[in-house]
Formats: structure tokens, C-alpha cells, sequence
């Protein structure tokens, strides 16, 4: 539980604070910032299901469904307060990357053993909706 708030406060910070995203930027940064999206909310996706296991599992899909709609409404709380930021906007592709990662990397470590081929499909979608995110308007 200490984990998982730490982390919620990591991406709190990080996504509404003015000073991670400033400073010396260096080519590619923004689609690096983009890309970080998916990882984050997938790890906060992830926290949340372990927190969430002892008391909420009548079904282990039931269980990774819940925490990902809890990650997923997080991510979408803090994509609305980042317009509220001077200098930060809202932004639809970014919430689409957070929607991947909350989703996506539960379903890749699904597995008591992982397959390489799921997390690397997933790695490959979270390219993709970090450019997207990187070189769109939504």
C-alpha cells in the first residue's frame, strides 16, 4: 500500500508540477515524455491489483479489470488537472497512452510466466501511442 501511494504521488508530481517536463530538452524528448505514459500508469495498474488482491478476488479477471478502471480514472483525473497548470495542456493522446499502459501491461505479464511475444506486442503499441501522442492534435 506504501508503495503504491508513493508511486500516485510520483506521477502526481511529475505529471502536474512545472519542473520535470522543463529544462534542458534534448531531441526526442517529448516523444521519450510520450512514451513514459503507457510504463507509469501500467506500473500504477499493476500496484493497484496487488493492493487490491486480498480483498477484491472472486475472479482474478474481475481483480485486474478493477485496478486498471482505478489506474485509468487516476490517469484521466490528472490529464484534466494538467490543464488547470500553467503551460500544460489536456490532451486526448495522452490519455489513449495511459488507457494502453493500464490496460496493456497486465494483459502482457498476465502469464505465471510471461511470454516475450506479449510484451513485446505491447512495447510495440506503446511506440505507436507514444508518437501518436508525440505528433497529433487530439
Amino acid at each position: 500500500m506504501l508503495l503504491l501511494a508513493g508511486w500516485s504521488t510520483l506521477l502526481w508530481w511529475g505529471l502536474l508540477g512545472d519542473k520535470v517536463a522543463s529544462g534542458v530538452q534534448f531531441f526526442g524528448a517529448s516523444y521519450v515524455f510520450n512514451l513514459a505514459h503507457a510504463g507509469l500508469f501500467g506500473i500504477e495498474a499493476l500496484l493497484l491489483g496487488f493492493v487490491l488482491r486480498p480483498r477484491l478476488a472472486p475472479t482474478r479477471h474481475r481483480l485486474w479489470l478493477v485496478a486498471a478502471l482505478l489506474a485509468l480514472a487516476y490517469s484521466a483525473w490528472l490529464e484534466w488537472q494538467q490543464g488547470l497548470v500553467p503551460g500544460r495542456t489536456r490532451s486526448l493522446a495522452d490519455l489513449l497512452t495511459n488507457c494502453l499502459g493500464v490496460f496493456g501491461l497486465p494483459w502482457a505479464l498476465r502469464a505465471p510466466r510471461p511470454s516475450l511475444g506479449a510484451l513485446a506486442l505491447w512495447l510495440a503499441a506503446c511506440a505507436a501511442a507514444g508518437a501518436l501522442a508525440t505528433f497529433s492534435t487530439l
